[in-house]
C-alpha cells in the first residue's frame, strides 16, 4: 500500500530552492579557492620558518654562539598570536609582511612585558 504524499512545495518553490543550494555550492568553492593560497602561503612561511631555526641552531652549536633574542622569547609567544599577526601582517604587506610578522610580535610582546631593556636576560 503506497499513500501518495502530496508536496507542498510549489514548483517555483523547488526551483529556487534548488538554486539556493546551487548558489551556495559555488560561493563556497571560491571561497575555498580564495583562501586556499592564504593557507599553502601560510604553510609555506611555517616551513621556512622552521628551516631557518633548525639552520640557526646548528650555527649556535658550531659557533658556540648565543641564540638571539627572538628565537628565545618565541617560545613564550602563543601560536595562535603568531597564526594572527601573520594573517593581519601578510595581506597588507605581502610576503614580507608574512616573514617579518613573527619578529615584530615577538619584539611587541616583549615590549609590552617590559623585557626588552631588561639586563638580567643577558
Amino acid at each position: 500500500m503506497e499513500d501518495n504524499v502530496t508536496n507542498d512545495l510549489s514548483y517555483p518553490k523547488k526551483i529556487w530552492i534548488k538554486g539556493g543550494i546551487y548558489a551556495l555550492i559555488v560561493v563556497l568553492i571560491l571561497l575555498f579557492k580564495a583562501t586556499f593560497s592564504v593557507f599553502l602561503l601560510i604553510l609555506a612561511g611555517v616551513l621556512i620558518a622552521v628551516f631557518f631555526r633548525g639552520l640557526s641552531g646548528l650555527i649556535c652549536r658550531k659557533t658556540k654562539w648565543k641564540e638571539p633574542l627572538v628565537q628565545q622569547k618565541l617560545v613564550s609567544i602563543s601560536p595562535a598570536l603568531i597564526i594572527m599577526a601573520q594573517l593581519l601582517i601578510s595581506p597588507l604587506t605581502g610576503g614580507w609582511g608574512l616573514v617579518l610578522a613573527t619578529p615584530v610580535n615577538a619584539y611587541i610582546n616583549d615590549t609590552r612585558a617590559g623585557t626588552v631593556y631588561n639586563k638580567k636576560d643577558e
